[in-house]
């Protein structure tokens, strides 16, 4: 596999991967090939083979994007987006691609030889990547439950965003009119929305926000309309029907799901009094 890629005998191969190749204007179905040293992969183009080989030293950072997807960034802030078909195969690739792209830049360091990651595009890149935190620790935020023993962790978000879906909106892009009946939760899984009343922005909420729970629960229309903000967003979302049939087997994860909600619901309230109290509302 090395010798497609014009790879040397110091690169070995460490697994290979099923993945979806995503890009702006199409996806293709890949083989990530995941070496020592470096990620290669080749997918077709009007019928053209296309051969890519990414180093791990110019890699800056190795984050989740969306539900299922892995990115990884570049200091020439080119990037590299991969979907994966369950939660267990992105940990997966997470995992090992994060582990020697760690040794590689630490390995890179040392000898002087890197991959640019002093530059400013580089720290803006990794200043982007906190926002892509994992969901669990971005959907928690700084809500800080006194009882730990009903939080959501890791095997059950996974399962929640199973059934989950997403969509890309560009920048000013309407994501959810005011008065719309969805009975949907939604996340910013990456960039930033704004929130619109009356057409005026009221708010900005940036990657890990979490929106619609009221609705959700009680039903009704949107109080305000999302729009995509400054570089578009990436937005999840889960319907209502989809998830009450997951809890409909499942009960624990329905009370430790529907207990997050009523820390989020906890968490506006308290924003929204200070507001009064300020009175900036």
């Amino acid at each position: 596999v090395s010798e497609r890629y014009g790879l040397g005998a110091e690169s070995t191969l460490v697994k290979t991967l099923s993945c979806t190749l995503v890009r702006k204007r199409f996806k293709n179905n890949i083989q990530l090939h995941v070496f020592n040293d470096t990620v290669a992969y080749d997918f077709k183009l009007f019928g053209l083979r296309r051969a890519v080989t990414v180093r791990f030293v110019d890699v800056v950072s190795v984050s989740m994007k969306g539900v299922l997807e892995l990115l990884l960034t570049c200091s020439d802030e080119s990037t590299h987006r991969f979907s994966f078909d369950s939660a267990a195969v992105l940990r997966e690739a997470i995992s090992t691609i994060d582990a020697l792209h760690s040794g590689a830049r630490a390995a890179a360091a040392a000898s002087g030889a890197g991959g640019g990651g002093g530059s400013a595009a580089s720290v803006r890149q990794q200043q982007r990547s906190l926002r892509q935190a994992p969901v669990a620790a971005a959907l928690y935020g700084d809500l800080k439950p006194r009882d730990t023993t009903l939080l959501l962790n890791e095997f059950d978000w996974s399962m929640l965003f199973e059934s989950s879906e997403s969509f890309d909106a560009a920048s000013g892009e309407v994501v959810l009119n005011e008065g719309e009946q969805y009975r949907r939760v939604w996340q910013v899984s990456d960039g930033t929305v704004d929130v619109r009343v009356g057409g005026n922005v009221v708010a900005n909420m940036p990657s890990g926000s979490v929106f619609g729970e009221l609705t959700f629960l009680v039903g009704g229309g949107a109080s305000a309309t999302i729009t995509a903000g400054e570089g578009g967003c990436s937005i999840t979302f889960v319907e209502r029907n989809t998830l009450q049939t997951l809890f409909d087997s499942n009960p624990m994860l329905a009370g430790k799901f529907y207990k997050f909600l009523a820390l989020l619901l906890a968490k506006r309230l308290a924003e929204r009094e200070d507001m009064v109290m300020r009175g900036e509302a």
